[in-house]
This record gives structure tokens, C-alpha cells and sequence, in this order.
């Protein structure tokens, strides 16, 4: 789409990827916020369904019914299995590549952000920067909010910011972030596919882009509350996984071997995640 151009230089289509487990409550509320101005900008919102037991898988494709807004551009991708929030985002970004978008937005569906005004302070940092790889939204930079996050998580993301400092050598304000705008080239260059497919896919999709030599980075602030959706992550135990992960990074690294085990992936991955996808009007 001609619109998607505004989004910064070499952008001429834009995706939205959104992971979604039993999120029924929230979900039309997540994708009912966009504006018409942040939709104009947008070709193609992606909500990977992770075989929820809610009604979400209804009430995603009940909004795909609409010929126009959000359900002319929603594509709904149905996990037949239980994939992880890494496996379903690895599922929705091998979706947004292979449709030939250049640049492709991740947001949550449950609630923990407004995403008309994520997606928004996104989109305009892009039109201002012009040149990017990466925009990374951030609990941890001026302007953020998280007067309504739980204490625990900030603490427990903060220490995280300071082990992936110590032990991988860059320095992230917000390591585990899953809120970004990335342009699409960046992950033709990374073995994501390889990655774990557990909660500790985004900081070590973080870490594999921080890494790229010349990656233009920048960030932008993030207001993040506690969801109402029931949680699966335990902050202590998701903080002890994550600080295993980066020791053995390091030790890897010092042997000379890829920080991360694994991360070539069988060309023919996929066929391990299989799904079903139902484009939405705009695709049909």
C-alpha cells in the first residue's frame, strides 16, 4: 500500500503481528483501537491465534466478517497446537515475510497497552527518524508509565537489563521487550525460526538484532500495566530461565561457538507448527 511509505524510507508495506492465547475478553478491544489514520498506514494485522479454549478464535474472525476498518485487513492464523508466545510469533513473522511486507509492528492483544497509542508513537518515531532498523518500545526510557505494573516484573526486568549488559556486551534499556517496529530485511538475516519458542523468544530475538553489525536502533516509551488476562509467566522462575540462558550464552561465546544452541533451523521448520490461515477482505 502507497500509505505504508510514509512509515519511513523503504517502507512501502507495513504488517501488524499480534499472539493471541484465550484473550476473548480483550482481544476485539486490542484490534478495535486502531484509528483510521493508524489503518491507513497498515496493510495487512495478523493475529496469531494460539489454540486458545476461550472464544477467541470466534471473536477474532467474527471482526473479519467487516469489509472494511480492521477486519478488511485482519488475517487470522489458527495454531492447531499450543506453540509457545515464540513459537506463534515465529508462525505470524514467517507469515509477513513471505506476503513481501517490508516492515511489520508486534503487539500484545491482552490489554497491557493501548495499541493505537503504541502503534501511533511508533509510526511517528519512523516518520521522523526516516532511518531505522528497529524501534524498540521501552518500560525502561523517559516518558514511560508503569504506574500499574506489578513491582516484581520491574525489578525482575531490570536485573534482566543488567545481566544481558554483564554477560552478552549490549546494552538494551528494556532486554526483554516484545513491543517493536522491525524492518523486515533484519529478520531475513536472523535464525529466529531457531530460537525457543517459549517466552524467552523475544529477548533473544532482542539480543540476534543488537547484535547485527551497523543495526540502527532506537526506542520509544512504553506505558505497560498488569493484564487482566490470567498470566503464565512467574517473574522469579521466568527471570532464573532467562539468566540461564544468558550464562550460557556467555560460555558459548568464550568457547566460540553461537551464543545461542540450535538456532539453524531445518529449512522445512514450518511443517512442525501447523496451523490454518483465513485472510481477511483486503486479502481475498
Amino acid at each position: 500500500m502507497e500509505q505504508a511509505s510514509l512509515v519511513g524510507s523503504g517502507v512501502r508495506s507495513l504488517a501488524i503481528v499480534m499472539p493471541g492465547y484465550n484473550v476473548a475478553n480483550t482481544v476485539q478491544y486490542a484490534l478495535g483501537r486502531f484509528s483510521q489514520t493508524t489503518l491507513d498506514a497498515v496493510a495487512e494485522i495478523v493475529f496469531i491465534n494460539n489454540n486458545s479454549k476461550d472464544a477467541t478464535l470466534a471473536t477474532v474472525r467474527a471482526l473479519q466478517g467487516a469489509k472494511d476498518g480492521v477486519g478488511a485487513r485482519l488475517t487470522v492464523i489458527d495454531n492447531q497446537r499450543n506453540f509457545g508466545l515464540g513459537g506463534s510469533l515465529k508462525v505470524g513473522i514467517r507469515h509477513v515475510l513471505n506476503q513481501g511486507h517490508d516492515a511489520f509492528m508486534i503487539l500484545h492483544s491482552d490489554d497491557q497497552g493501548d495499541n493505537e497509542q503504541i502503534a501511533g508513537g511508533l509510526i511517528a518515531r519512523a516518520r521522523q527518524a526516516r532511518e531505522w532498523d528497529v524501534i524498540m518500545a521501552s518500560r525502561f526510557v523517559p516518558g514511560s508509565d508503569l504506574s500499574g505494573y506489578d513491582r516484581k516484573r520491574i525489578l525482575g526486568n531490570r536485573f534482566f537489563n543488567l545481566l544481558t549488559a554483564l554477560l552478552v556486551g549490549v546494552r538494551m534499556s528494556d532486554a526483554g521487550t516484545g513491543i517493536m517496529l522491525v524492518r523486515s530485511h533484519l529478520l531475513r538475516q536472523i535464525p529466529f525460526a531457531g530460537l525457543t519458542s517459549n517466552l524467552q523468544f523475544n529477548p533473544m530475538l532482542n539480543i540476534l538484532m543488537y547484535k547485527i553489525p551497523g543495526v540502527r536502533i532506537l526506542e520509544v516509551p512504553l506505558q505497560w500495566h498488569d493484564s487482566d488476562v490470567a498470566s503464565t509467566v512467574v517473574p522469579l522462575r521466568y527471570v532464573l530461565e532467562l539468566s540461564k540462558i544468558l550464562l550460557l550464552y556467555r560460555m558459548r561465546r568464550m568457547m566460540g561457538l553461537s551464543g545461542f544452541p540450535g538456532t539453524l533451523p531445518d529449512p522445512d521448520w514450518i511443517g512442525a507448527y501447523p496451523h490454518k490461515v483465513f485472510f481477511g477482505g483486503a486479502n481475498d
